[in-house]
Formats: C-alpha cells, structure tokens, sequence
C-alpha cells in the first residue's frame, strides 16, 4: 500500500464461514487517495472461488490418468 497500487494477497487464502467451514477467495487491496495523493482509505475485494478450485482439482486429478482410460469411461 505504501507505493499506492493494486496488490493481490496470499494466493491461499480463505475465509472461514461461523460454522467453521473455509471458502476459498481471491482478494486484492487498493489503496483510496485524496485529491492530494495522500492515501486515506484501503479498499477490499473478495471474491469467492469455490467452482474454479474444484475444476482445479478435477484438472490434477486428470492429468494423473490416460486419457484412453477417461474417453471409455
């Protein structure tokens, strides 16, 4: 934030819902600025990621098995 751009945050990250359950996210921080340039605010954005990680795992879950194997069943 001190160079006041858009930064992305740990690539891991997750949320954990009041029941416990952790929901992958991307996030990013940008940094709000006055008229001056001075920073005065953080902005987040958290979005919820919980379909493409499961296409992410069905993707490794391929590549670890013969494609001649996946087309017959």
């Amino acid at each position: 934030m001190k160079e006041k751009r858009i930064v992305g945050l740990a690539n891991h990250t997750v949320l954990i819902n009041k029941e416990g359950a952790e929901i992958p996210i991307d996030d990013s921080a940008a940094p709000i600025l006055n008229d001056r340039g001075d920073m005065t605010d953080i902005a987040m954005v958290f979005r919820g990621v919980i379909e493409r990680k499961r296409y992410e795992e069905k993707i490794k879950h391929y590549a670890f098995y013969d494609a001649r194997y996946l087309l017959t069943n």
